[in-house]
């Protein structure tokens, strides 16, 4: 079985921050609190070894790497 460091609702996750460009807006499509969704950010980051999103101010946006990661994302979120 092949390993990966992303759960689904990592996918999700990382998505929804694609698409709204901030915490309180993707707690909101997640319907979660925007503490769960900074404490899941936390936890991927520490789990990568690296950050995907990067904060400014009350905005976040997807680093580079993590921009990369949507397409396929969305395609593997699309097909469940």
């Amino acid at each position: 079985m092949i390993s990966t460091p992303f759960s689904l609702k990592d996918l999700e996750l990382i998505v929804a921050i694609s698409h709204s460009g901030s915490v309180k807006e993707t707690a909101k499509e997640l319907q979660c609190t925007p503490s769960a969704v900074s404490h899941r950010l936390s936890d991927l980051k520490q789990r990568l070894g690296r950050s995907l999103v990067a904060h400014r101010g009350r905005r976040v946006q997807l680093t580079p790497e993590g921009e990369a990661l949507v397409p396929t994302f969305e395609d593997i979120l699309q097909s469940l």
